[in-house]
């Protein structure tokens, strides 16, 4: 799954591929700790870099003066991404993040995902996707399915999982799960708590760029109170910074109540963790152009 449209802000970033592969996917160096020096080097970065697109657009209008063709307005580009089966899907590339997306926007490309495992294998140790669910922004289910594990069940884990016999009579294979679930994921912003856990039962691996984990979300932290020294449950986060109960009783967790909680507290912190998300890199970009300029004289 990859971004390819190059007009799109998130096309510089690693595309969704199949968990096996994601092991090869390589990480970028840090070679300088000292942080005053990457400072600087970045603002030389940017001054010379807009002064190169300064001089490449002024000398492409000059060169336009001088054409005697008749100007063609360029037609409008529908951005796409690609899925797994290669096919494009236009209308699928996430809202600029130097924007403030729309409410309708949000509802398109922000989603929060919980799954729950049940035991497969000797005791019950390998951990395969039993349930899947899916909200939007506003909390609203778009997904919400019990899956069939490609191994034989040794341990259902009802206690945390809610999971038991009777949810796998209708259940659904878990090819034709994955392929609906990664369809529903594809170029979307993804929201979970420790959400690394759902997408290896998923055997899928998400841009990170396009991830938010609630449990790595340090403004939650802060506003619970709570030191980053040891990993908070969803629960405890709900408690104390949404200040409600979930996971109660003892018949296990349902999917639906995790991603909508999830998202919750994603939103609580939503507008100052968005500022941070964006790289100094994208300053680059030809999103920090006049559209009209940009897209005529590209």
């Amino acid at each position: 799954m990859d971004c390819t449209t190059s007009s799109d802000p998130f096309h510089e970033f690693s595309g969704s591929v199949d968990y096996l592969k994601a092991s090869k996917l390589k990480r970028p160096v840090h070679k300088h700790n000292d942080k005053e020096y990457e400072k600087r080097r970045l603002i030389m970065k940017i001054k010379s870099c807009l002064s190169h697109k300064a001089f490449q657009m002024e000398r492409k209008l000059l060169e336009k003066t001088k054409s005697e063709e008749p100007s063609v307005s360029p037609a409008k580009y529908s951005p796409a991404c690609v899925g797994d089966s290669g096919s494009s899907m236009a209308g699928s590339s996430p809202p600029s993040p130097v924007s403030f997306p729309s409410l309708s926007q949000k509802l398109r490309y922000y989603v929060a995902i919980d799954c729950e495992m049940v035991g497969c294998g000797p005791q019950g140790k390998i951990s395969e996707l039993a349930r899947c669910s899916i909200v939007n922004y506003k909390g609203e289910t778009i997904y919400d399915k019990y899956i069939k594990p490609e191994q034989p069940i040794t341990c259902y884990r009802t206690r945390w999982s809610g999971i038991t016999p009777k949810h796998m009579l209708k259940a659904v294979p878990f090819k034709t799960a994955r392929k609906e679930i990664l369809n529903l994921l594809n170029c979307k912003i993804v929201i979970g708590h420790a959400i690394h856990n759902d997408f290896k039962v998923l055997k899928y691996y998400h841009p990170e760029k396009l991830t938010r984990d609630t449990i790595k979300i340090r403004q939650l932290y802060k506003k619970a109170g709570l030191q980053r020294r040891q990993a908070v449950s969803l629960k405890k986060f709900a408690a104390i910074v949404l200040r409600k109960k979930i996971q109660v009783g003892h018949k296990g967790h349902s999917s639906v109540e995790d991603a909508r909680t999830t998202m919750e507290l994603f939103k609580s912190v939503e507008d100052e963790l968005e500022d941070e998300q964006l790289p100094h890199e994208e300053f680059f970009s030809d999103l920090y152009w006049p559209t009209a300029i940009t897209e005529e004289y590209k």
